[in-house]
């Protein structure tokens, strides 16, 4: 199984805007910076043709956006050089990168996490077009939105990984929760939305002599330093025929090496 990791989220540092934000400026178009805090979500005024606009500042090479908890289904990424706001005409009559994608709930939260793998995106800016559509039901017993919400958007580049890795994998569910009473009864007090994880291990190549110099476990240790240096990461990973996306804190444990292969216990918890 295939596993593509990016590291930087490149809204961190954009400047982004909205075609209508709701609440009078509370749930604002910058919430979706932080992809890592899902249940902060950008709201729209209503479900007519809405757009986010990113200005990254200066072109960047985007490999993966991911979005994180929509209460919609379709969508439109785009890219231009230039660009005067994201109601500008050209949007609509020339992109110059235009990709319609559908997003669909990841199999083990409650959440939409849709990637969408880009080979050809080298943009200053970026359009998000939602067309007009009914939002989900997000949940049993409620109705849907009237206006389009989004937890987080990932726009960032994929770290080269050696073909040699080989990834093993599973998902759980974990369901934050408390026992609460006085003793001789309790109740279950649910303590937020549940949340996924991913366990398994990756198997690399060590040098015989100098496990850890120069060798296939030395890119695998430099990769997670940067992975913990830099806070929640996104990781991109096949499943079933389908591509989902987890933005995780790594709690793997140290290699356990039998020569001539390192294993990783692999460890991700995802950022809430």
């Amino acid at each position: 199984m295939n596993v593509h990791l990016s590291l930087v989220n490149l809204l961190r540092t954009a400047t982004v805007t909205a075609s209508s934000n709701s609440g009078s400026g509370l749930f604002g178009s910058d919430r979706i910076k932080s992809s890592e805090r899902p249940a902060k979500r950008w709201h729209s005024s209503g479900t007519s043709q809405s757009w986010i606009h990113i200005d990254f500042g200066e072109p960047k090479t985007v490999h993966v956006f991911d979005f994180n908890n929509a209460n919609f289904a379709s969508v439109h990424v785009q890219g231009r050089a230039s660009s005067t706001g994201g109601a500008d005409a050209l949007w609509d009559s020339a992109p110059a990168y235009d990709r319609a994608v559908s997003l669909t709930r990841h199999p083990f939260t409650t959440r939409s996490s849709t990637p969408h793998l880009s080979s050809a995106f080298f943009y200053r800016y970026a359009r998000i077009l939602i067309p007009a559509q009914a939002t989900l039901v997000e949940r049993d017993g409620v109705d849907a939105s009237s206006f389009f919400a989004l937890g987080g958007l990932w726009a960032g580049a994929v770290e080269k990984l050696p073909r040699a890795w080989r990834w093993s994998y599973t998902w759980g569910t974990q369901f934050p929760k408390k026992k609460v009473g006085p003793g001789h009864w309790t109740r279950t007090v649910r303590l937020g939305a549940p949340y996924t994880g991913l366990q398994g291990s990756l198997e690399l190549f060590v040098n015989f002599d100098a496990p850890g110099i120069g060798d296939d476990l030395a890119l695998w240790q430099d990769l997670q330093r940067r992975m913990n240096d830099r806070g929640p990461f996104l990781a991109v990973c096949e499943y079933l025929g389908g591509l989902y996306g987890l933005i995780a804190e790594d709690e793997s444990d140290p290699a356990e090496i039998d020569y001539p292969v390192a294993t990783i216990p692999l460890r991700w918890t995802e950022a809430l």
